[in-house]
């Protein structure tokens, strides 16, 4: 996902997590990923 998404699996991790400090154009790039793979958290 996070090669998919263009960020680092680091940034994936913290969006699954909820950590705040991610951006808001970030967390939209990866959650559309997660979406469109069909990736179940």
């Amino acid at each position: 996902m996070a090669k998919l998404a263009g960020v680092s699996p680091t940034i994936v991790f913290k969006i699954m997590k909820n950590y705040s400090a991610i951006s808001h154009e970030t967390k939209e790039k990866v959650t559309r990923v997660i979406v469109e793979t069909g990736y179940i958290i």
